[in-house]
């Protein structure tokens, strides 16, 4: 999927394009030269996260947006919104089949990390999070409780149930849990709904970027005197009605992708707020 990368105002890299070839793939330099900033545009470009930098201190200093971008994917990092262009996040998902916490236990060893496995303590402990095998160790913990409680239940001496007061208490279980379902309900809708706005708005959020950089080459083509379309020399009298037709264009843009992020905003609160009351329903 990735052969070559481009990164624009990524860390230290204002703009650097890295061809990888088939095969293995060695990135040598000096210290705080940007080794480790181009795997991390890597990580950005795939999951749209990072791990030794924060996601608004990617971008190089002074500069309002930084991105990474491929043959087939590309993924802008602005002032506080990540916005992902070329492929769908499903789609993207899709192909990767790996998760970002996977990811970083395969692939993402640093040079300390390295230096160090072959101590046996830290190469078991390695080995422990790359297969992720703490999971087992819970399992057994939990199989080995639930084992003693029925050996306890077996052991212990058979005494006469109230039936009719079982009935009941479970009757009034069923009841309360159908009535959290119940009251519940809309609120899972509304989360529904909420998730399916925040896509689309990410969708457009990706298309008024694409329109924008429609425009400043356009823009480009005529500050040296050229036609956009045919490319070739053009009047003094066009060139001042296209620029004049591409500002405007130009702000009704901006203006959009303003309403979109202010609303992206609202609706992530508003997608916090709704997890935090499914999060209560789901503790009773």
């Amino acid at each position: 999927m990735i052969g070559k990368l481009t990164y624009n105002n990524f860390g230290i890299h204002k703009d650097k394009v890295v061809q990888f070839k088939p095969g293995i793939n060695a990135i040598i330099g000096k210290n705080r030269k940007g080794k480790t900033t181009l795997f991390e545009g890597i990580s950005f470009l795939l999951w749209g996260r990072t791990k030794n930098s924060t996601l608004d201190k990617i971008k190089s200093f002074g500069t309002k947006q930084a991105s990474v971008e491929s043959a087939h994917i590309k993924r802008i990092r602005k002032s506080n919104i990540s916005v992902l262009e070329k492929i769908e996040k499903d789609k993207l998902d899709k192909l990767l089949n790996i998760s970002y916490e996977e990811f970083l236990r395969i692939f993402y060893i640093s040079t300390k990390e390295a230096q160090k496995l072959f101590e046996p303590s830290y190469f078991r402990n390695f080995l422990i999070g790359l297969f992720d095998l703490n999971k087992y160790g819970e399992v057994y913990s939990r199989l080995k409780t639930e084992h003693d409680t029925l050996l306890e239940l077996i052991n212990r001496p058979i005494i006469k149930v109230n039936k009719p007061l079982y009935k009941a208490r479970n009757a009034r279980v069923l009841k309360y849990e159908q009535q959290l379902e119940t009251k519940y309900a809309p609120l899972k809708k509304q989360y529904k709904e909420i998730q399916e706005k925040i896509r689309d708005l990410e969708y457009k959020s990706g298309t008024v970027a694409t329109k924008l950089s429609q425009v400043q080459r356009k823009e480009t083509f005529l500050k040296n005197d050229k036609c956009p379309t045919c490319k070739q020399d053009i009047i003094e009298k066009y060139k001042l009605t296209e620029k004049e037709r591409l500002v405007l264009i130009r702000r009704k843009l901006e203006d959009f992708n303003e309403q979109i992020i202010k609303y992206l905003k609202n609706a992530l609160l508003i997608q916090d707020k709704i997890e935090a009351k499914l999060g209560e329903y789901s503790a009773r």
